[in-house]
């Protein structure tokens, strides 16, 4: 009689715990969140989000977790979202800049506040500004080295008979280098430039590449305060910085705007110093692999040009998404910041500088070639920012305006006049 209680004990259990495992399984919440990202083509740190996506799943079983990476080609990026975006549909999380899809658009949900704390509390410096707009947070930023820093070809260096561990700390100094480093045909064209120049591409990038030498001279593009260009993108400064930056083609003829854009002509080893950002090691590593090469901070004139990126990347998530799916891709967020070894992962996996102070102070990323240069930058360097809804007219018109001293079709002071008046209207409509 004793045993026969006994089995039924253990069959009842043995009944409960099935019912109770299965109630679990039909209460896990079924939750797929779509996330577009023009940023795909940037090595492998979107490619790790649905592998994180899995271990989410794992570690909470009342949810049935999915997540799907649509990659968005970068041409006609804006035009996709901005189409979605107004229609009040879109994918539940997304990439971009948030003085545009939340200060222009109005797309990005705020993120809570619990969350937006642990993420600001472990962010690095530079990183903390990216993914607000008017002092709300937004987005997660991608990286902690998303602005420029010099980088050399130390072979060249020595061909050229300078000396790769004394790089120049100045604007006059660099552009001294770049006349030992540039090389010429038998008609006088460049074969192998000193300085390499971004002079091709979308205005926008051409404005992003030239903004140091507008700082590093004391100028800036605006004061979205005044509302007004006049008087700063056409100062004497700013004048002085982009009238420098033109002579390196036109004048000293150290910089081609015929071969290739500056990463193109560092990977086929033809330029000798270019700037870019922390990106750059990991794709030298996977496409360039022979170029030899040291980074260091940028150079100075007038003054430090500082970190100053106009790419303040983000991942946000989707105001108008249910409501089901903005709770669980927030919980993801929290998850993510919380999980330091994830993180570090992840930015191993991605081979680009971490946002996160705790994990760029680690190995591997404090043996990076970058990282003694990023240090220096982040450690008071500042720059003016320009995360403005307006920012992508205002920084295409000054685009233009660089691309019309770099082709010699107008001096600096011209064209940034002209770069003044288109940007003053634009700036009126938010008056």
């Amino acid at each position: 009689m004793k045993s026969m209680k006994q089995t039924c004990l253990v069959l009842a259990l043995t009944v409960m715990m099935a019912i109770t495992l299965t109630t679990a399984a039909l209460a896990a919440e079924e939750v797929k969140l779509t996330y577009w990202t023009h940023w795909c083509s940037n090595g492998d740190y979107e490619y790790f989000w649905p592998k994180a996506a899995e271990q989410f799943n794992a570690e909470h079983p009342d949810v049935d977790f999915e997540f799907e990476l649509v990659c968005v080609p970068y041409e006609g990026y804006e035009a996709k979202y901005t189409s979605a975006f107004q229609a009040g549909k879109g994918p539940d999380l997304f990439n971009g800049m948030p003085h545009t899809w939340a200060g222009q658009y109005g797309a990005a949900d705020p993120m809570p506040a619990d969350i937006a704390e642990s993420l600001e509390q472990v962010l690095v410096k530079p990183a903390q500004e990216w993914g607000l707009f008017n002092g709300v947070r937004y987005g997660m930023p991608y990286e902690g080295g998303n602005f420029m820093m010099m980088f050399i070809n130390t072979d060249m260096f020595v061909e050229a008979g300078l000396d790769p561990d004394d790089p120049p700390e100045t604007f006059d100094e660099l552009l001294e280098y770049a006349k030992k480093l540039t090389k010429y045909d038998e008609q006088g064209n460049i074969t192998q430039a000193g300085y390499g120049i971004r002079w091709k591409g979308h205005p926008f990038g051409i404005a992003d590449k030239a903004m140091p030498f507008v700082h590093a001279w004391g100028g800036q593009l605006l004061s979205w305060d005044e509302k007004k260009a006049s008087g700063y993108v056409n100062s004497p400064e700013s004048v002085a910085g982009i009238e420098f930056y033109g002579e390196l083609v036109n004048e000293h003829k150290v910089a081609s705007i015929e071969v290739d854009n500056p990463v193109g002509m560092f990977a086929q080893g033809l330029a000798g110093i270019i700037f870019r950002e922390s990106w750059l090691p990991g794709w030298l590593q996977k496409n360039a692999p022979h170029i030899n090469y040291k980074v260091y901070p940028m150079p100075v004139a007038a003054m430090e040009p500082g970190v100053y990126t106009s790419f303040a990347w983000a991942i946000m998530v989707n105001k108008n998404a249910p409501e089901a799916n903005k709770k669980w891709a927030w919980e993801f967020f929290k998850w993510y910041i919380n999980n330091p070894e994830l993180r570090k992962e992840h930015y191993i996996e991605a081979n680009i500088l971490p946002s996160f102070e705790d994990t760029a102070s680690q190995e591997p990323f404090t043996s990076r070639p970058d990282y003694e240069a990023w240090k220096t930058m982040i450690q008071g360097r500042t720059a003016p920012s320009y995360y403005i809804p307006p920012a992508h007219e205002v920084l295409q018109a000054f685009g233009q305006a660089v691309l019309d001293v770099l082709y010699d079709k107008a001096d600096a002071q011209t064209a940034l006049d002209q770069a003044a008046a288109q940007i003053d209207e634009i700036l009126a409509q938010y008056e």
